[in-house]
């Protein structure tokens, strides 16, 4: 059962400070449909967390808030 829990996150910015992580690599396949009903896939290799170069700050903030907040949650035994 799930509990309400609020969780605040602030002052977010950049260090400058780069730290070596584990590298991992991962293919990723998409079987979509276009608005025109053609169905398409596009395969592509990723690699963490070399991607995240490319992710926008917005979401990239978003993300890692959304992960902090499930890895707390878990921690605290919240939704145990």
């Amino acid at each position: 059962m799930a509990r309400e829990v609020n969780i605040f996150t602030s002052n977010w910015k950049k260090t400058g400070v780069n730290v070596n992580v584990p590298q991992y690599s991962v293919d990723v396949t998409i079987n979509f449909t276009r608005n025109d009903g053609t169905q398409g896939t596009a395969t592509q290799t990723l690699k963490f967390p070399n991607f995240l170069n490319n992710v926008g700050a917005a979401d990239l903030k978003e993300w890692l808030t959304e992960l902090m907040a499930r890895e707390a949650r878990e921690r605290l035994g919240v939704d145990a």
